[in-house]
């Protein structure tokens, strides 16, 4: 992931991380980057700024703030549903 969104291991510190299934070390990126939400069609309904980490992580790392600032609503935690803060309920 580092090198294939033009990065280098420079660019990332070793964390330890605590996960619901206990803790791991991952990399986390020493700036944050711009993370946009795209829809099906790869057009960006949002964007912010977080902090990137391995793609490695057992379980997603995402902060309920990045959550809210992309404008994510979650319908379902289990079943990973959830749609973006301009879709009307049907």
């Amino acid at each position: 992931m580092i090198q294939r969104l033009g990065f280098s291991n420079n660019d990332f510190e070793l964390i330890e991380v605590e996960l619901a299934s206990g803790a791991t070390h991952s990399l986390i990126s020493k700036e944050r980057v711009r993370v946009e939400l795209l829809d099906e069609g790869d057009r960006p309904l949002s964007w912010t700024y977080a902090y990137a980490v391995d793609e490695n992580l057992t379980e997603p790392l995402i902060t309920d703030a990045t959550i809210d600032e992309l404008g994510i609503q979650v319908i379902s935690f289990r079943r990973g549903l959830w749609r973006h803060i301009t879709t009307l309920p049907a």
